[in-house]
């Protein structure tokens, strides 16, 4: 199934649909052996190429829409299923940042307010564990853009010498009539 998860990254970079969305690509693999849960998210993942084609077309709105929230209920379905299976296995652990090496300026601001907020990171029981919860959270984010996408934002940069992000705002030029 490595070969699955190539072809996925691929048409995502591409932005295209692929043929591994079709249902029996879904199903017919797994007819004699249980779906472990990065396949299950796979699942999901592997709509997002034709599902982010469908924006860049105009018109699909509704359709992309509708597939936006298919989606994320799976998705919502499949972490509470993690959940319940993995809930002893991740906890939360506070870690203190280092001190800073006392150097003024810019960067010791920055690094001042980081030393003042908490530290928390999760830690898994194991790193396919961790994978699963990284497939869910991209997919997640991945959904939540192309929604935003879909309604009619736009990605702009900001202007020179911004932070470097982009930010999205919202078009009327681009909306569903």
């Amino acid at each position: 199934m490595r070969h699955r998860k190539c072809q996925i990254y691929q048409q995502l970079c591409c932005q295209k649909r692929s043929f591994l969305e079709a249902e029996v690509w879904k199903t017919v693999p797994w007819q004699n052996a249980a779906k472990a849960f990065e396949d299950r998210v796979m699942d999901i993942f592997v709509d997002l190429p034709g599902l982010a084609e469908n924006v860049a077309s105009p018109g699909n709105w509704e359709s992309v829409s509708t597939k936006v929230k298919v989606l994320r209920a799976a998705l919502r379905m499949w972490r509470w299923d993690w959940h319940i299976w993995y809930s002893s296995t991740v906890r939360s652990v506070h870690v203190p940042v280092p001190p800073s090496g006392g150097v003024n300026g810019p960067d010791e601001i920055r690094r001042t307010a980081l030393e003042q907020m908490p530290s928390v990171q999760l830690k898994f029981d194991s790193l396919t564990q961790a994978v699963e919860i990284l497939y869910y959270n991209v997919a997640l984010l991945y959904l939540m853009q192309l929604e935003e996408l879909a309604s009619g934002g736009v990605r702009t940069p900001e202007p020179p010498f911004g932070n470097g992000e982009l930010k999205t705002t919202q078009a009327a030029t681009n909306k569903p009539e």
